[in-house]
């Protein structure tokens, strides 16, 4: 990808070193930013599926633990 910049009126010069970094820069700040937004959309959205499967497997454990008790009358 070749990158110009504009002097003056129809002149073309090749962006080159420091200035290619400094127009880089902010798409690339832009792409990170999008892509922590969805991650943590993705957490967020995710968050309740989480929450549920915990919720059921220590719901498991104590009946495991917390068996009821049969009493027999003789």
């Amino acid at each position: 990808m070749k990158l110009y910049r504009k002097e003056k009126k129809d002149q073309a010069v090749k962006v080159t070193g420091l200035f290619r970094f400094l127009h880089n820069s902010g798409q690339s700040i832009m792409e990170y930013a999008l892509l922590t937004v969805a991650v943590a959309a993705a957490f967020i959205a995710m968050q309740q599926f989480i929450l549920r499967a915990t919720q059921a497997r220590l719901r498991l454990i104590e009946d495991q633990v917390n068996q009821p008790v049969v009493v027999v009358n003789p």
